[in-house]
């Protein structure tokens, strides 16, 4: 099979990012929602983590297996889950690379055996 070549703007999907609701009791406790709540849709490209940026991120002790660049600015923030179809992926990290705002990098793992609800499998080692 021979190289693929996509069109301006063929390779981007359409990605959701959904963020854990906390909130604090009469008590001062705090609780966090069973489902998250979606934040942001944004369209982007996805890849794996090259082995030099799995690296980089497992020293930190956030071990990544993809990367999602984001056209523009995005809510995403680390601890968030950004999901594509039945794929969950867990936000790791972002970066700004011109710290213009044209484009996001989201550093992810892969959530593999879960269900956009969260109630089976786990995450990856």
């Amino acid at each position: 099979m021979g190289p693929l070549f996509f069109k301006p703007g063929q390779e981007l999907k359409t990605y959701e990012i959904y963020r854990k609701k906390a909130s604090r009791d009469g008590r001062g406790r705090v609780s966090v929602a069973a489902q998250p709540e979606l934040i942001d849709t944004v369209r982007g490209s996805i890849s794996r983590a090259s082995q030099s940026e799995q690296e980089r991120w497992n020293q930190q002790g956030h071990p990544i297996t993809h990367t999602i660049v984001i056209r523009g600015r995005t809510k995403a923030d680390a601890g968030d889950e950004v999901r594509i179809g039945e794929k969950q992926y867990h936000v790791q990290g972002k970066h700004d690379p011109m710290e213009l705002g044209f484009f996001s990098t989201l550093y992810c793992m892969e959530r593999l055996g879960t269900t956009p609800t969260g109630t089976a499998g786990g995450e990856t080692p």
